[in-house]
């Protein structure tokens, strides 16, 4: 990760021995894709903002898989 910053990337995602998309430094990952929203299940923690982004996701009636997310 420090390596990263050394070559001019502002943040980076942690990935494990899978690719799976785990986390940011500080931060929770998401993304949306045909008006689903995806996010894992590994290596996160439960915190406040990823789950009040998983509620407004139910209360605008986006689905949601939580699920690992390699990204190759």
């Amino acid at each position: 990760m420090f390596r990263n910053k050394g070559k001019g990337y502002e943040t980076t995602i942690h990935l494990d021995e899978d690719d799976t998309a785990i986390k940011g430094q500080g931060f929770n990952v998401f993304a949306v894709k045909e008006r689903r929203l995806v996010t894992t299940d590994l290596g996160i923690l439960e915190g406040a903002s990823r789950l009040t982004v998983l509620k407004m996701a139910a209360e605008l009636s986006l689905e949601f898989d939580i699920s690992p997310r390699p990204l190759t």
